[in-house]
């Protein structure tokens, strides 16, 4: 894993120069992160997150992960919409037992909670913000919606719960914490949440909705993204989350004037062809949010731009996007070269032609292939 990546899809002509192993992982993301398999929960259209119900996929979260660390590390673009937390754990996975144990309890927020549940993240924010009787107002248990009790240990620590009954001196069975877990565990229903344990409360339900729930499904999952990037251990030294999560899904943001100031022509002069004018107009006043992303995909094999915009389409790490004239006019549909971000256009006349036949093409662009 160590060594770039590089496909070949069996009886298909075409040398990997980076368009194949794009579509590589356009063929595999979509059965593993698909809500419709299972592994992971569609929330709200924001983010995929782990679904804690689903303890039947162990290999495939593993390789969900481990193509998730070949994308890092082989410097392509996904599309996968994981949330900020999801890389914040997977560095904090890299960085060793002890410190995740330590980023675990302690360093997911209710920032992180808001990504993948924002509701639940604002009620937890007015709890956190009453200034009555909480108790009575909001009439809360350290039990989940699910019935599984909260952690009741007191904050900023305590004992470890584990099984470790001894005898004293004496000859006497000392009670052990997980003891007095046991004991805890018959008694949470009865455990109002307070105004002087309301910190705790939302501390504890934040770790076990982004941490105990999931723990199984993630740890799959980072065991194979750490597969791909266990030499790069001191990751989590020098990358932010949020750094991770553009090396993986690209920059949201498309600003097609930075690509049109740095796209290269061949077979066409840009200051009088009338076709590539009316290509600009088309991307500019008649495409959608989706169209735009759908043409990116086209184009690049991704619907997000590179880490910095798509002006980092570019030399040295990118191939500069390009408009090729591809002969004369035709009914033929536009084509791309995903392995050299390059457009190819027949010189449409009139111009009007290429509208509708570049949206068809965007629309059913799945396929490798040589032309």
């Amino acid at each position: 894993f160590s060594k770039e990546l590089k496909i070949v899809f069996d009886g298909e002509p075409g040398v990997d120069e980076g368009g194949v192993r794009k579509e590589f992982f356009q063929l595999l993301i979509p059965l593993l992160f698909d809500p419709v398999v299972g592994m992971f929960l569609d929330f709200g259209g924001r983010c995929l997150f782990f679904n804690k119900d689903c303890d039947w996929y162990d290999d495939e979260y593993e390789l969900a992960g481990l193509l998730i660390g070949l994308a890092a590390y082989n410097s392509v673009v996904v599309d996968v919409q994981l949330p900020r937390l999801v890389y914040k754990k997977l560095l904090s996975h890299l960085a060793g037992p002890d410190a995740r144990q330590f980023d675990d309890a302690t360093t997911l927020t209710l920032d992180d909670l808001a990504e993948v549940d924002p509701d639940l993240a604002k009620g937890l924010r007015q709890l956190l913000d009453f200034d009555g009787d909480v108790e009575n107002v909001f009439m809360r248990t350290f039990v989940d919606d699910d019935g599984r009790p909260l952690l009741l240990s007191p904050p900023g620590g305590g004992p470890s719960y584990e099984d470790d009954d001894d005898d004293d001196d004496a000859g006497a069975t000392t009670r052990k914490p997980a003891e007095e877990k046991r004991k805890n565990d018959c008694h949470q229903k009865e455990v109002p949440v307070t105004k002087a344990n309301r910190d705790h409360y939302v501390r504890a339900l934040v770790s076990k909705r982004l941490v105990t729930d999931v723990q199984a499904q993630f740890s799959k999952f980072a065991e194979g993204f750490c597969r791909v990037m266990k030499h790069n251990a001191l990751l989590h030294r020098f990358v932010e989350p949020e750094e991770l999560m553009l090396m993986v899904q690209g920059d949201p943001t498309l600003d097609f004037e930075a690509l049109k100031s740095l796209a290269h022509y061949e077979g066409y002069d840009p200051s009088s062809s009338p076709v590539v004018a009316e290509f600009w107009r088309i991307l500019e006043d008649d495409f959608t949010e989706d169209d735009k992303r759908q043409f990116l995909m086209f184009v690049t094999g991704s619907k997000s731009a590179p880490p910095g915009g798509l002006a980092e389409l570019r030399p040295p790490h990118h191939s500069p996007f390009k408009i090729q004239r591809a002969g004369p006019d035709s009914d033929r549909l536009p084509t791309s070269s995903t392995c050299f971000n390059t457009l190819l256009l027949p010189d449409y006349d009139p111009p009007s032609k290429l509208g509708p036949l570049l949206r068809l093409a965007i629309q059913n662009s799945e396929g490798f292939g040589l032309t």
